[in-house]
């Protein structure tokens, strides 16, 4: 015999899932280090794309 579940029960066991996640990671929740921040915005800075008709997109790193 198939379960079936009701969207009732579904909303309410998402909304649970949810409130069980937010409190495991309340405080505990990673956060890049700031030296990584700045190594992907000066990489971002660095990254240069450009379109080429005969081979399409070329990717540079400027330095």
């Amino acid at each position: 015999m198939k379960k079936l579940v009701t969207l009732k029960q579904l909303t309410e066991f998402t909304q649970n899932e949810k409130e069980i996640i937010d409190s495991v990671f309340e405080s505990e929740r990673p956060q890049p280090k700031n030296m990584t921040i700045q190594s992907l915005l000066n990489f971002s800075k660095s990254l240069s794309v450009r379109n080429s008709k005969s081979i399409g997109n070329i990717e540079m790193v400027l330095s």
